[in-house]
């Protein structure tokens, strides 16, 4: 099958998107003008020899590669299959907020991959996971565990179907998978027992973030380290989610905090502004001050002074109050 325009690819383990495909003056065979996901992996914007063959977003993003090189996607279970037929690979290890764990004194994996459905542990990490698997694919019954890190998924409906052949899946891993905007659009029903959401270095905005808060509103936990999202809004349905990570962003404001998110990592801003109905006046004040002597072990004059901030606002929508501390 024809590689296409826009489609995500692997090239030599490095995983990036078709710009163009054709011909090169100058050069035989056809040849792919790709963007990487990683952009310092570069030579150009797609500009060559004064030839404007495709565009990327960054300046040095593109590359031009035999058409031999490039690698499309599989399948979910295709990719499941070729990871465990391998008797070198370990079930024993994965992946708890995102870090290894190794179980010791547990059967090893040779033993048990005659069944891949019996898997509880599944890790395919730069398997070029590109969709989910076909319809006819029994379901993962004892699966609670599955890290997609570095795949080349990018349609949230793709997410939503591999999902449904989990259906005791409590931690999902998709960092760096470049995932398309996430619409509007209602809770996925078919998703029961989700609870930890790795969505780290996946080229997100505010508004895709807070559309997947609803499509999976049983979250207890998110991490969602190294996007695009200069601001974070947490939905009322929401209101599972205890633990939130969103370091890396830059971001300048944070909507709809509610008291039952325990554990915050922000990083440092220059500017902060919370959007809170009035009644919460008092919880936003004690929110900044905590998380302030938290992460910096000082009083929170301090707080301002190391990020920089000139003012903190509080503005209430819903009334006419509005405060600055300075």
């Amino acid at each position: 099958m024809t590689i296409e325009v826009g489609e995500r690819v692997m090239i030599g383990g490095h995983s990036a998107v078709v710009r163009y495909v054709g011909e090169v003056s100058g050069h035989p065979r056809v040849w792919a003008g790709v963007e990487w996901d990683d952009p310092s992996r570069g030579k150009h914007n797609g500009l060559v020899n004064g030839v404007q063959y495709f565009r990327t977003s960054s300046a040095r993003g593109g590359s031009l590669v035999s058409i031999q090189n490039v690698h499309r996607g599989v399948d979910l279970l295709t990719a499941i299959r070729n990871r465990y037929a391998d008797s070198s690979a370990d079930e024993n290890v994965f992946v708890i907020n995102s870090k290894a764990v190794e179980l010791f004194g547990m059967q090893s994996t040779s033993q048990k991959q005659s069944n891949v459905f019996e898997l509880r542990h599944i890790v395919l990490e730069s398997c070029s996971v590109a969709g989910p698997p076909p319809e006819t694919c029994p379901l993962f019954r004892r699966c609670v565990s599955l890290n997609l890190f570095n795949n080349l998924l990018q349609r949230w409906e793709d997410v939503r179907k591999i999902l449904v052949y989990f259906p005791r899946l409590r931690e999902l891993v998709l960092r760096k998978n470049r995932m398309d905007a996430a619409g509007v659009g209602e809770a996925w029903s078919d998703v029961k027992c989700l609870t930890d959401l790795i969505l780290s270095d996946c080229g997100l905005t505010s508004e895709s973030i807070s559309n997947v808060l609803r499509y999976l509103p049983g979250l207890r936990t998110l991490y969602a380290v190294g996007n695009r999202f200069s601001h974070f809004f947490v939905p009322e349905v929401a209101d599972s989610l205890l633990n939130l990570d969103i370091r890396d962003n830059p971001i300048r404001c944070l909507s709809n905090i509610t008291e039952n998110l325990s554990n915050v990592k922000y990083g440092r801003w220059h500017i902060v502004h919370y959007t809170q109905p009035a009644s919460c006046v008092r919880q936003v004040v004690d929110f900044l001050k905590q998380h302030a002597i938290s992460l910096f072990n000082e009083d929170f004059s301090f707080f301002l002074e190391s990020v920089q901030v000139s003012c903190i606002s509080l503005h209430y929508p819903d009334t006419a109050y509005f405060s600055q501390y300075s």
